[in-house]
C-alpha cells in the first residue's frame, strides 16, 4: 500500500503534466489563430487579385 506521501507526489505530477499540457494546447491555439490572421491580412493587403476594393 502506498503512503500518503507518494499519493499526494503522484497527485501533484499528475497536475504538473495536466497543466503543462493545458498551456501547450492554449498556446498552440493562440498561435495558429494568430497565424492564419497575419496571413490573411499580408495575403489581403500584397496580393489582391482584380477587385474594386481599397487597400487597407
Amino acid at each position: 500500500m502506498a503512503s500518503e506521501f507518494q499519493v499526494e507526489v503522484w497527485l501533484l505530477i499528475c497536475l504538473l503534466i495536466a497543466g503543462a499540457l493545458f498551456f501547450l494546447y492554449v498556446f498552440w491555439r493562440l498561435g495558429y489563430v494568430l497565424g492564419m490572421f497575419l496571413g490573411a491580412f499580408i495575403f489581403k493587403r500584397f496580393f489582391k487579385d482584380g477587385d474594386n476594393e481599397r487597400a487597407i
